[in-house]
């Protein structure tokens, strides 16, 4: 429980329209999904596409997706997932 926030499940496998998606970081029972969009693997065209397809796929099923890269301090990431903790659990 690193600041304060609850263990998410890392590496999270679902079907969504009948594909197998990974999410890196979830909290499945309140469909918020944590990707960490590294510049390593996200850099070519294609990833970066593909990346967009599977975030509104997961969008339209209810998640909710936040997205960070590198330059997102750990005190924006955490406040960003207590926020979005907050308003699922709110909902």
């Amino acid at each position: 429980m690193r600041a304060g926030l609850p263990q998410p499940v890392p590496q999270l496998r679902l079907k969504v329209d009948g594909k197998s998606r990974r999410l890196d970081l979830a909290y499945p029972e309140l469909k918020i999904a944590i990707e960490y969009d590294g510049w390593e693997y996200h850099s070519q065209r294609s990833a970066f596409d593909a990346d967009r397809v599977r975030g509104n796929e997961l969008e339209i099923v209810g998640w909710t997706v936040l997205r960070f890269t590198s330059t997102s301090s750990d005190d924006v990431i955490v406040r960003t997932v207590a926020a979005a903790l907050a308003r699922a659990a709110r909902s």
